[in-house]
């Protein structure tokens, strides 16, 4: 093999590392977020951010450093119009072709159980998904709860498994409305467990096998004008085997 003379050589730290690399970005920095119900009151919750860029042509530390600054120029409260117009400042600023932010944090809302009709407060695992490139603006909402076997949302993660679903959207979509959605796909919403004595009355004529679940909720999304594409995971690691089970259900226009 022949070897390349030294003088021939470029200097240490002038080959361009970026050659390679498709996406910067800063991920994991906490701050305050307002998020806005759709009956007119606020959550103030922790979320975590990560933004990125794909193809820019500053160099890394440069684009690390826009990133956090952008983020650190909304000061430690930021609510969901700051999370679009963040977007369009990272384009704009770091001359990226493509810029993504990812907002994640925990919602909360008051669910009714359909034997007892009594309210139980329900936890989901939300984020906001944001993409802006030449072809515009694009936003996404994943929401994540942990899912009961029998077919009903549960705080409880005894079970193990999580119903996910990530929704393009156009135009204005609540929370809460995906969250109904995914309510009236489930036989019922309740935070107990399969030993309570009202649970076979509730769901008696109604279980349903995960494929039925996750047609029902694909159904519901179908029906809704404002979702542009859509992906129904069921992830159910069960017991008394050596391996997960999942089912996926994805759809775009």
């Amino acid at each position: 093999m022949s070897k390349v003379p030294p003088e021939n050589l470029p200097p240490a730290g002038t080959v361009d590392e970026q050659a390679s690399v498709h996406r910067l970005g800063i991920r994991d920095l906490r701050r305050t977020a307002l998020i806005k119900n759709r009956g007119g009151g606020e959550q103030r919750t922790e979320a975590r951010f990560e933004l990125s860029v794909e193809r820019t042509a500053s160099p890394p530390e440069d684009t690390w450093a826009g990133l956090l600054a952008i983020l650190d120029g909304y000061g430690q409260e930021i609510s969901v119009r700051d999370f679009h117009d963040m977007l369009f400042k990272i384009n704009g600023r770091l001359g990226a072709e493509t810029s993504q932010v990812v907002m994640r944090f925990p919602f909360s809302t008051n669910v009714s159980e359909r034997v007892s009709n009594t309210q139980s407060r329900l936890d989901y695992d939300v984020s906001f998904i944001g993409n802006f490139d030449s072809q515009g603006l694009a936003v996404s909402i994943r929401l994540a709860v942990p899912f009961h076997p029998a077919g009903s949302l549960s705080n409880s993660t005894e079970a193990g498994s999580r119903l996910t679903l990530t929704v393009r959207i156009r135009g204005l979509l609540w929370i809460e409305e995906l969250i109904e959605i995914v309510e009236r796909a489930a036989p019922g919403v309740d935070q107990r467990r399969d030993s309570d004595d009202d649970v076979d009355e509730r769901t008696h004529g109604e279980q349903l096998t995960l494929t039925q679940l996750l047609d029902r909720i694909a159904g519901g999304l179908r029906d809704e004008h404002r979702v542009a594409a859509y992906r129904v995971e069921i992830d159910y690691p069960g017991s008394g085997r050596t391996h997960g089970r999942y089912a996926v259900i994805e759809h775009d226009n």
